[in-house]
């Protein structure tokens, strides 16, 4: 890979008590600190970028969040926990009306740092910006981890690590002890709080679920062992089956339960919550609206068209009066592990009460969309579903539940926008994330509209 091929990645430092960042002599120019590395996604990067800011600057940093991300350009936000000693390092603190000096010429384009500075001045911080993403909270986290292991008499064998940042639903840092490692996780205030829903499933099913060694309620903060050691995230193809019986079976008895999950805040979005999304159809607009792939006037009035079908399904779908269960919104094959003969599924953060069959929308393949499978089991596609209907046959014939299973495929895409749409509501507004959420619903509408294409033709 060439030089032309890297990533480039500015780091802003803030000053800890100033709003100012710093700026460090280049060959020729000053400017925030500069990485280059290898294409890919930034929230598993935390680590490389901080040993890249030790190895090139002599700092050491923590990431906070990013600021942007492109496949060619990324920027991030950096605490700077203490500066080791480089001698070499020329390096200086500059605020609003000194970054005028530094700046290259600019020709109209969105200035990050400069946004960065105008937002430190005036103490701006979103309600939306994760806890992790703040200067000061990383201390706070690593006391917590080391107090819940000294209790336990387990010792850290290390610095704290940060193993997934820059992701507004989770914090995930990974922790070596003396007797393997761990991992610590925080969760966003969207509601249920998984901490402590992970906790209550794992007391209820603890053949499927791994129960949190230490969880703190009002911070959704838990602590795991690394179930990955002796387990396999991914398992094989074959065995994916009998996570999908699995499932359906938690799902069927959570449908008992009903008052549990209400008590533990899981949000109810059944088929009469996707009917409620459908008539107020105009709150996507300004989503579709924006970016280089923004709908066209074509397009909006076939996702009109679009969304009306789809409310005729959700009255066929009711027909069917299959109870509403417990929806893991992320069954994919990252959240399985496979352990000897047993079969755990993790990662329920954003659970809700609904219609059951939206859980399997990222595992069947019934369409050529990429969006609606996972490419690689693609091929095991009906036996994952046949085994998850097979389990629902004691609550209807299995030819009505093909055809439900039917309905509810062709919603699928309406079901990941409105998760969507709801989801960027916690996401702080102008970040890469919120652009994400954006870009998604573009996608999503596309699918929708090209799925009753294809079903019509």
């Amino acid at each position: 890979m060439t030089e032309q091929d890297l990533v480039t990645c500015h780091c802003i430092i803030g000053h800890p008590t100033k709003p100012k960042f710093l700026v460090v002599k280049h060959k020729t120019a000053w400017a925030p600190p500069v990485l280059k590395f290898e294409p890919g996604p930034i929230d598993y990067r935390a680590e490389m970028i901080s040993f890249g800011m030790m190895q090139k600057y002599g700092l050491d940093t923590r990431v906070l969040r990013p600021l942007m991300e492109t496949p060619r350009y990324h920027c991030v936000e950096l605490e700077l926990s203490e500066q080791a000693a480089n001698e070499n390092l020329r390096a200086v603190w500059v605020d609003i009306d000194d970054y005028s000096k530094f700046r290259g010429a600019r020709d109209g384009k969105k200035d990050i740092f400069e946004d960065w500075l105008k937002q430190a001045a005036k103490g701006e911080v979103s309600p939306q910006r994760a806890p992790w993403e703040k200067a000061g909270w990383f201390g706070e986290a690593d006391q917590w981890i080391r107090q819940q292991l000294d209790q336990l008499e387990l010792k850290v064998a290390g610095e704290v690590q940060q193993y997934r940042v820059g992701w507004n639903a989770s914090c995930v840092l990974a922790v070596p002890t003396t007797k393997g490692q761990y991992f610590f996780k925080a969760a966003y205030a969207k509601p249920p709080a998984e901490a402590a829903f992970t906790r209550e499933l794992a007391a209820i099913w603890p053949d499927h679920i791994i129960r949190p060694i230490a969880v703190d309620e009002d911070r959704n903060w838990m602590l795991n062992a690394d179930y990955t050691r002796e387990g396999t995230l991914r398992p094989d193809k074959d065995v994916i089956p009998e996570f999908a019986a699995a499932m359906a079976r938690i799902q069927i008895e959570s449908a008992a339960q009903p008052e549990t999950w209400e008590n533990l805040n899981c949000p109810v979005y059944d088929l009469g919550f996707l009917q409620k999304v459908q008539a107020g159809k105009d709150q996507f607009l300004p989503h579709f609206l924006v970016g280089d792939n923004r709908l066209t006037d074509e397009e909006l009035r076939q996702f009109s068209k679009a969304l009306m079908v789809t409310t005729d399904v959700c009255e066929e779908l009711k027909a069917f009066a299959l109870p509403n269960t417990l929806v893991h919104r992320d069954f994919r094959l990252d959240n399985l592990v496979q352990k000897d003969d047993s079969r755990f599924i993790t990662d329920w953060a954003g659970t809700v009460v609904g219609h059951p069959f939206f859980v399997m929308n990222l595992f069947y393949q019934g369409t050529k969309f990429e969006l609606l499978a996972m490419e690689d089991v693609s091929e095991s596609t009906q036996a994952i579903k046949d085994a998850y209907l097979n389990a629902y046959v004691g609550i209807a014939p299995l030819e009505e539940l093909a055809k439900a299973f039917q309905l509810a495929h062709s919603l699928f895409p309406l079901w990941r926008l409105c998760y969507a749409l709801e989801e960027i509501e916690w996401v702080e507004k102008n970040s890469p994330r919120y652009w994400h959420f954006q870009s998604r619903m573009q996608v999503l509408a596309r699918d929708l509209i090209a799925l009753q294409e294809n079903q019509e033709s």
